[in-house]
């Protein structure tokens, strides 16, 4: 199940830093602090039993400021959250609708961007072997063998240079969250 939450109007240009994930991290906690699931999801570092991307628009660019890359964004920005846990979608969806009727929204830099709109996606039923997945943009992991503080090393992306180590990164959180999900060790053929 996928939902996608629209925030903010066409609006001025806003520079945010190149780690601007952690503001969505925020906001998808900050939904499920309204539920009984957030002990359950936030209280011992595991695996999450979903996962989000960001839509920043289709106008961005990167610009070098004294302290750190900075974007300049505008809004409408996306976030899409995905999950196969029908209780984890529940309660993630009602969490939006009440922020929402509460007026609330996601904080960039100190700026409330509203939710404009919370829009359902359809599912896609796999009926092959073999299927080909669209990215809202460049997928990122985080490198397990590096240090979180060396943010160049600590993020990976599927480019020329780190592609046979970001795949292997890849089956082995896709295996992780297999054996989350399942409950079962995956068993290799």
């Amino acid at each position: 199940m996928q939902l996608k939450i629209v925030f903010g109007d066409k609006g001025e240009p806003l520079s945010i830093t190149r780690d601007y994930r952690r503001y969505f991290i925020s906001f998808i906690k900050g939904v499920f602090t309204k539920s009984k699931k957030f002990e359950e999801i936030y209280s011992v570092k595991k695996l999450k039993p979903f996962t989000f991307s960001v839509f920043l628009g289709n106008e961005f660019e990167m610009i070098d400021d004294v302290e750190d890359k900075k974007l300049i964004v505008n809004s409408p920005f996306n976030l899409i959250f995905s999950t196969g846990d029908m209780e984890i979608f529940s309660y993630f969806y009602n969490g939006v609708l009440q922020i929402k009727k509460e007026n609330g929204g996601l904080k960039l830099n100190k700026k409330l961007f509203p939710i404009k709109d919370i829009l359902l996606n359809k599912n896609t039923k796999i009926k092959s072997s073999c299927a080909i997945f669209k990215t809202v943009g460049i997928c990122v992991l985080n490198n397990p063998e590096e240090d979180p503080k060396n943010f160049e090393k600590w993020f990976i992306v599927p480019d020329e240079e780190n592609l046979e180590k970001f795949n292997k990164i890849l089956q082995k959180r896709m295996l992780e969250k297999y054996e989350i999900i399942r409950g079962e060790e995956h068993k290799h053929i």
